[in-house]
């Protein structure tokens, strides 16, 4: 894959970063400017396509070195007038990254370092090269930048954590090595009252993910010897879409380590990944997969409603036929969890900058009850924060409420 192909997606979490790192905007800000960006994207996507094939210029522009405090001092006005920058030339900055040598990157690394820059600039340039970095020595990456992985806003964090699972890939024994000496050192030690480090669970999960294939037993070991109040943001951490066939291996191990009134939700969030999607028969099958138990395939179907609606709020307005075929889908994956799911999916397609009003879902959950849905839907709509914005609505709808106890419980909460 050529470099102009990885260079957008790879840029715009760097420019995210450190435009979020200097400024703090607005929610609102922070969604019309990521609108304009998918659409920069786009364009230089194009215009990149184009500057490839021109073979003269383009040689020429790798060429050229970079004068790091010009663009340290580029990134420092994009932070303080908060708008986002050039992506077309921040892409070529990118794509020149993309293409140094790894004694070119140290070397830059070097060059950064003996500047006299505030922290924040000098964090957002080595927010640039650490990807790059990674991807050819993900051990110099590790070396060079573990002090920061828990710097505040991470915005290494994510990046060393992937830099580690590519080395212990490639190579677990020295991979491991390395994270034995660091334990050892006391790299790891925690900063925190509550004697966490989330570095150290982030990297411990890559281990334990990596076990899942190979030894779901060593992978047990290594959990159990973790502190049980700590499990739980392992699991967070590091088991981002773990492939298909150690699937059911993580549902046990969630299932022998974690306590009972946690596993659902670690096990749910593993089908997030298809929610998106026309065929949620992809979620059936992962349900299977991992032979899901009653509360673990409610919390899926809930989960789906969450993730899918409130990504589509992001996108455009759900409409009834959006919540009909859900409802279907559902009610023929789990009948026992149809109504609460209706009801989660409904509340979520109340958030984003495309999301429906309180009157127009309070009308679709009206129809859903007057056509045979249960409790379960209006309740999960109405224990959403959404209704406390709109309690004459949400009063409405809780009077339809016919087990007598809840119904006074919701009414409470609305007063």
């Amino acid at each position: 894959m050529k470099p102009i192909h990885l260079a957008p997606p790879v840029i715009a979490l760097a420019i995210a970063a450190a435009w979020l790192g200097s400024q703090r905007g607005s929610i609102a800000t922070l969604e019309r400017e990521n609108t304009r960006l998918r659409e920069e994207i786009a364009t230089a996507r194009a215009a990149g396509a184009d500057a490839e094939s021109d073979g003269g210029n383009e040689t020429a522009n790798k060429k050229e070195s970079l004068d790091w405090k010009k663009i340290a001092d580029g990134l420092g006005d994009m932070g303080r007038s908060g708008r986002m920058p050039d992506m077309r030339a921040m892409i070529r900055l990118q794509q020149r990254i993309l293409e140094m040598s790894e004694a070119e990157l140290a070397a830059a690394l070097d060059e950064i370092a003996a500047l006299d820059l505030p922290e924040a600039a000098r964090q957002a340039l080595e927010g640039m090269l650490v990807g790059a970095i990674a991807e050819k020595n993900p051990e110099l990456a590790l070396n060079r930048f573990i002090g920061k992985a828990d710097d505040e806003g991470g915005m290494f964090s994510w990046q060393l954590q992937n830099a580690f699972e590519k080395w212990l890939g490639s190579d677990p024994a020295a991979a491991g090595a390395w994270f034995d000496r660091q334990l050892a050192a006391g790299t790891f030690d925690s900063k925190s009252l509550d004697g966490k480090n989330p570095s150290r669970l982030r990297f411990e999960g890559v281990i334990i993910k990596s076990l899942l294939s190979s030894d779901p037993a060593a992978a047990a070991r290594r959990m159990n010897e973790i502190p049980p109040e700590q499990r739980k943001d392992v699991f967070w951490g590091s088991f981002h879409s773990v492939e298909e066939k150690d699937q059911k291996a993580l549902a046990e191990l969630v299932r022998n380590t974690l306590p009972e009134k946690e596993r659902t939700e670690i096990i749910a969030r593993q089908m997030s990944r298809y929610a998106n999607g026309d065929d949620l028969t992809k979620i059936n099958d992962y349900i299977a997969r991992i032979d899901a138990t009653p509360a673990e395939r409610a919390a899926c179907i809930e989960q789906t409603a969450e993730h899918r609606f409130n990504m589509l709020a992001h996108e455009r307005k759900a409409t009834r036929e959006d919540f009909d075929q859900f409802r279907t889908w559902a009610a023929s994956a789990d009948p026992a969890s149809a109504d609460r799911a209706t009801g989660t999916a409904l509340a979520a397609s109340l958030t984003g900058v495309e999301g429906m009003s309180y009157d127009e879902v309070s009308a679709i959950a009206s129809d859903y009850h007057a056509a045979g849905a249960g409790d379960d839907m209006l309740i999960a709509l109405l224990e959403h924060w959404s209704a406390r914005s709109s309690k004459d609505k949400a009063r409405e709808l809780a009077m339809k409420i016919a087990d007598e106890k809840r119904r006074e419980e919701i009414l409470k909460q609305l007063e």
